[in-house]
């Protein structure tokens, strides 16, 4: 799939509405333009929320909204500030009479930067302001900035995966294929988690249909995606070679909102963790102690750290809130006060199956680092084991495993593991769990706080999580 520029003009005079309208037709084909026009900053507003643009050109002194008839620059603004604070990847071209305000329209030029919105491997600004005395070189600019924008969304995007996409996250893939010399993008949907972002495998092809790059594209907010690739900086400093995978680029503008994060693939790393317990549980089991082994440094760096149970808990399940815990939650919050001698160290943060690529040799690959921190040091392997149990990508593996008595009994392991399909697998993990942790209550709060960040989501199997969290609240009560 290709799909057409996408241009917002706000302005209120209907004339000069008119003539930029007129210098994009002549600069695209109708089949590649998509023109929008506001007449005040509430229909721009509106029309920002709901919709992905290419490109916008503002004029600043327009009506706050339809029923006012008063232009004023402070509306376009405003207009301007919101398109720089939740679409900073969105090109900016501002044409008004208040242009002639030198030390404005440097400080707007310069909050917004230079960044690469059309994949072409150099920095353009991000937003260029024009008197309307100077409508001729506007003309060319826009112009210019139109022609780059359809070479990004000429590009085709490719694969059964691709419909699925928003506009925006096909920007942030096209941008990406352009800067690696690109003329077709294939996407194929591959690990991720439940975080609300979009993870595919990116295979990028020539002119000639060769291969220019194979990725694991992370598309995402701006801002997550930013956090993303600087907690992927830290991690794979402490990481041995060849757990981490390398981060390939970053697209920061060009998508609007989003953003996107690409990491190169080694080819032979066609399976995640999920798909081992579900083919090759003994795999599986081996992938748990190789990552133990390779991480061993990560915990040589460990200290200890006295946490208090709601400490532990916001941290996990990002919120001190336990509603969603039911006739449970009093239990839970007579704990918050309860001290907890824990491991510190560097943690992954979200170690689920999905996130775990294998390789035919059974060497894992860590992805999605959104979520990196120093943290509990037993989060990562209470995640591997509990993640077998509560992500729906292992539902086909884990068949109708554990019972609620079986999730009760979480402690007595091999009453547990009756009838698990990959019990080898379990035992690996929760060897990993009790060897690191500094103390059993320390794998008690994990294991709760775990269990009710899960009842969040809707797919989750809420009478196994309440008996794992009941079980959790006696053993720590």
């Amino acid at each position: 799939m290709s799909s057409r520029v996408h241009v917002l003009i706000v302005e209120d005079r209907a004339a000069q509405a008119a003539w930029l309208e007129k210098t994009c037709v002549e600069t695209l084909a109708p089949s590649d333009l998509l023109v929008e026009v506001a007449g005040n900053a509430g229909a721009a507003l509106e029309l920002l929320e709901w919709q992905h643009f290419d490109l916008a050109i503002c004029d600043l002194a327009i009506p706050a909204n339809a029923v006012s008839l008063s232009p004023d620059r402070q509306h376009g603004l405003g207009v301007v500030r919101v398109i720089r604070e939740k679409y900073g990847g969105l090109p900016l071209i501002i044409v008004s009479e208040h242009s002639d305000d030198p030390a404005l329209m440097r400080t707007l030029i310069r909050e917004a930067g230079t960044a690469d919105p059309y994949g072409a491997n150099a920095d353009f600004s991000m937003l260029v302001c024009f008197p309307n005395e100077e409508l001729p070189e506007c003309k060319r600019e826009l112009a210019e900035a139109l022609s780059r924008s359809a070479g990004v969304a000429r590009l085709p995007v490719t694969g059964a995966d691709a419909a699925k996409l928003t506009t925006s996250e096909v920007r942030a893939i096209q941008v990406f294929a352009r800067s690696c010399g690109g003329s077709e993008a294939h996407v194929a949907g591959m690990a991720g988690g439940m975080s609300g972002a979009t993870t595919l495998r990116l295979t990028v092809l020539g002119t000639e249909g060769q291969e220019t790059a194979l990725v694991a594209a992370k598309l995402g907010p701006r801002e997550r995606v930013f956090a993303e690739s600087n907690a992927h900086r830290q991690l794979s400093i402490m990481l041995p070679v060849g757990l981490g995978v390398p981060l390939s680029s970053t697209v920061d503008a060009g998508a609007g909102s989003q953003g996107g994060a690409f990491y190169a693939l080694a080819v032979d790393y066609t399976r995640d963790l999920f798909e081992c317990l579900e083919h090759t549980p003994a795999d599986a089991a081996a992938v748990v102690r190789s990552l133990r082994e390779q991480l061993a440094p990560v915990y040589e760096r460990a200290t200890q750290l006295e946490r208090t149970m709601l400490q532990l808990r916001r941290d996990i399940v990002r919120s001190a809130d336990a509603r969603d815990a039911g006739p449970l939650e009093s239990a839970i919050r007579a704990l918050d006060g309860r001290n907890i001698v824990t491991t510190n160290c560097l943690q992954h943060g979200d170690m689920h199956g999905k996130n775990v690529l294998v390789s035919s040799a059974c060497k894992p690959m860590l992805i999605d680092y959104a979520d990196v921190r120093r943290t509990t040091g037993c989060l990562d392997p209470v995640t591997l084991e509990l993640s077998a149990v509560f992500h729906p990508a292992a539902q086909a593996a884990r068949l109708d495993w554990p019972t609620e008595a079986q999730a009760a009994a979480w402690s007595d392991l091999d009453n547990y593991l009756e009838n698990c399909p990959f019990q080898d697998y379990v035992r690996a993990c929760r060897e990993w769990t009790t060897t690191v942790a500094a103390t059993p209550e320390e794998v008690d709060a994990v294991v709760l706080s775990y269990c009710l960040r899960q009842l969040h989501f809707p797919r989750c199997p809420k009478p196994i999580a309440a008996a794992l969290i009941e079980t959790a609240c006696a053993r720590l009560g």
